[in-house]
């Protein structure tokens, strides 16, 4: 009967399908706490503030809160929930768990709500000193998820075992989307542009059968401003060389004077 309640609370409903990116959300604590909302297909904010609202009343003394990066709901009830053991036997047969909050599909991303820094106020509030654990559990690979379950149900297990001998404890287990992959490609996308623009290059040339006049610019404004400018300057020269050309000196102003004028000047 529990088997079935478990599986039943993690199974997608016809409209819980439709949300491809939803994650799971997993609550349960030896202390009991008042039933919240039981809808399978909730916001993330309206699963913060019912989980803020168990968690305020500081329920127990040790929590851990674990994030599967990747996770969805499919993966827990996969196989009846063999996939992850340890998990299936604290929710389902552990006589310990008095009280779970579980939503099969939470709509959108989980924001940092620092519930660390919450619990550790709301305990201090009640007189208590919390101890909150952090568990980062490996991100599961698109093939061979159950291993990867198996693998991280394990690590989770040994923080909430009996033989640690904690009787008062609060786990969360949630999702978080996965890291993409990064893969380097630009040699192809280069070579792809290179082709691209080789071929759009040939498909738009066409020859060119103007006459020789129609095609190319002979007389440019450039050209033009040259021409008239040696013309002004040529024009300078001209006169110029026609006005050294007009000078008309006598063959005697060059001849040294020998008569008694010259005489006197040079005593």
């Amino acid at each position: 009967m529990r088997l079935q309640a478990f599986i039943g609370s993690l199974t997608l409903s016809g409209a819980a399908v439709a949300f491809s990116d939803a994650t799971p959300w997993i609550l349960y604590s030896t202390a009991s706490f008042p039933s919240a909302d039981t809808k399978q297909l909730q916001t993330s904010s309206d699963v913060l503030t019912n989980t803020k609202d168990i968690l305020s009343r500081c329920p127990t003394d040790h929590y851990v809160f674990a994030t599967q990066p990747g996770m969805i709901a499919a993966d827990i009830h996969h196989n009846e929930g063999l996939d992850m053991p340890s998990l299936h036997h604290s929710v389902t047969l552990d006589e310990r768990i008095q009280g779970k909050y579980i939503v099969s599909e939470v709509v959108g991303d989980i924001m940092d709500s620092n519930l660390v820094k919450f619990v550790k106020t709301a305990c201090s509030q009640h007189g208590k000193q919390a101890v909150v654990e952090l568990v980062s559990l490996g991100q599961l690979p698109q093939e061979d998820r159950a291993e990867a379950l198996l693998v991280n149900d394990r690590i989770l297990g040994e923080r909430i075992g009996k033989e640690n001998g904690r009787d008062s404890f609060t786990v969360l287990l949630y999702a978080t989307r996965p890291e993409p992959a990064y893969e380097a490609q630009f040699g192809d996308a280069v070579h792809q542009d290179l082709r691209r623009a080789t071929h759009e290059s040939s498909a738009h040339v066409e020859k060119d059968n103007r006459p020789l006049f129609e095609k190319y610019q002979f007389f440019t404004p450039g050209i033009f401003m040259g021409i008239i400018t040696a013309i002004v300057l040529f024009s300078i020269l001209g006169v110029g060389i026609k006005a050294l050309g007009s000078l008309e000196v006598s063959y005697g102003a060059f001849e040294k004077e020998m008569g008694p004028a010259a005489q006197k000047k040079q005593q």
